[in-house]
């Protein structure tokens, strides 16, 4: 009711008890009110990570479409490892295709977390796309640059992972340079990978 919207904004103004600001912020995502996506953000801007992660929650509860470009914004400037991953898990929720060319800068991430919840994100949402889709995104592109130019194993490994995983036929020649690595584990990736791509 407005009522109760009403109240529960005044509580993210007025209260600084963070267990009733989460209940409040969770409260108002229930509800669905579009007035709490301003002060949802400026919590997102705080330095709370228990508050930012109620935001994250409240805001699927809220499925509101016009917060994604907010939430594509806010994943740079986070530190914060976990409120990263939920970041991550909120665009891929989202199925937002915008976020591809973002996602692909946290296959690095020194976090096996954020790594592994960008892999997702990114597969789940690539496979969403037709393939001129996909291929108007340029992730394959990103992809190769990324795979080609780092040293660290685990990224390379998410990135032949995400090969395989789409099935890109793109990759094929990429992946059988892998074979070749020093590196048994990318070796084992990428022949994985290039049998997900014969099937």
């Amino acid at each position: 009711s407005a009522d109760e919207t009403e109240y529960l904004l005044l509580l993210l103004k007025e209260i600084k008890e963070p267990v009733i600001l989460k209940w409040a912020i969770l409260s108002l995502g229930k509800l669905q009110a579009p007035a709490a996506v301003k002060p949802f953000f400026e919590i997102l801007n705080g330095n709370n990570e228990m508050l930012k992660l109620a935001v994250l929650d409240a805001l699927r509860y809220m499925k509101d479409i016009s917060t994604v470009h907010l939430l594509r914004i806010q994943l740079p400037k986070e530190k914060s490892t976990k409120v990263k991953t939920a970041l991550i898990n909120s665009l891929f929720i989202a199925e937002d295709k915008e976020a591809l060319s973002i996602l692909v800068d946290y296959l690095d991430d020194p976090d096996n977390g954020v790594r592994k919840s960008t892999t997702n994100a990114i597969v789940a949402i690539a496979r969403k796309l037709t393939a001129d889709e996909l291929r108007a995104t340029d992730l394959m592109g990103q992809l190769k640059g990324k795979v080609l130019s780092t040293k660290q194993k685990e990224t390379r490994e998410e990135i032949i992972s995400i090969f395989g995983q789409l099935k890109i036929p793109e990759a094929v020649e990429t992946l059988m340079a892998f074979l070749t690595d020093e590196n048994a584990e990318i070796r084992s990736e990428a022949a994985m990978a290039l049998g997900s791509i014969g099937d």
